[in-house]
């Protein structure tokens, strides 16, 4: 059932997505903010009768390019799959990859660090990686948020961002 709190929760949420929630220039705590939500929201399609554990990954500002003096936030989690018979973990990686897909996320070659999918609307980037499919599967989630202008790496926001 759609309700009104429903309906100002998602316009809030997509609002933070898309970077229109406020007049301002988006800062390191959007990055953040938006990149975390990612690596949950991606986290959360896969099947949870394929899941067995989840453990926290990196959580940390990164530089957006040689030269480039803005900073984005990196998150990421490992996702280990259940490894029983009738848990196909390349299937699974393939129906993740194939919801973004469908959602008009771009593709980039598949590589040993992992497919990225990227969202020009949103100005980040997800890169999924299938570890051993066969023994001990995982999936490797690592999101990029935008990148925003700040004070670089060694400032107080990044300081503050990486306590919290």
């Amino acid at each position: 059932m759609i309700t009104a709190r429903g309906i100002a929760l998602s316009t809030a949420t997509l609002a933070l997505l898309c970077g229109c929630a406020g007049t301002s220039a988006p800062s390191l705590v959007d990055s953040k903010s938006e990149a975390q939500l990612l690596r949950n929201g991606v986290a959360e399609r896969l099947p949870p009768s394929t899941v067995s554990a989840t453990q926290r990954g990196v959580d940390v500002a990164v530089e957006c390019g040689s030269g480039d003096p803005r900073l984005a936030w990196q998150s990421g989690v490992l996702v280990a799959l259940n490894a029983s018979s009738d848990v196909d973990a390349t299937d699974v990686f393939d129906e993740l990859i194939s919801t973004f897909v469908a959602e008009g996320w771009v593709t980039g070659r598949p590589s040993d660090t992992g497919t990225q999918l990227v969202n020009s609307a949103s100005g980040g980037s997800v890169t999924v990686l299938l570890k051993d499919a066969t023994v001990a599967p995982a999936i490797k989630i690592d999101v990029v948020g935008r990148c925003v202008e700040t004070a670089g790496l060694d400032s107080d926001e990044v300081g503050r961002l990486l306590s919290h």
